[in-house]
């Protein structure tokens, strides 16, 4: 028979353990599960399976308006507004 992605054997009953086959990209940790599997990426990287590379720091230039402070944080920033601004 034709098994679905994530599955292998004659009846389809083994799971492809796609970590073992580099899914992950970029140093990031793999986790095989029941018929795929999860990408955890390193700062710096992002997709699927952590193919995509982005700027270290999100923060330079700031992307925050009106005068807000730019927090780096482990997947991204947020801004903290000046007082009489939210968003």
């Amino acid at each position: 028979c034709s098994c679905v992605v994530g599955w292998a054997g004659e009846f389809c009953q083994e799971d492809v353990d796609e970590c073992e086959l580099g899914a992950c990209r970029n140093g990031a940790t793999c986790t095989n599960t029941g018929g795929g599997y999860t990408c955890s990426c390193p700062v710096g990287f992002s997709g699927i399976n952590c193919q995509t590379n982005f700027p270290t720091d999100l923060c330079d230039p700031s992307p925050c308006q009106h005068d807000g402070v730019c927090v780096p944080e482990s997947q991204g920033f947020r801004c903290v507004c000046q007082q009489g601004w939210e968003g």
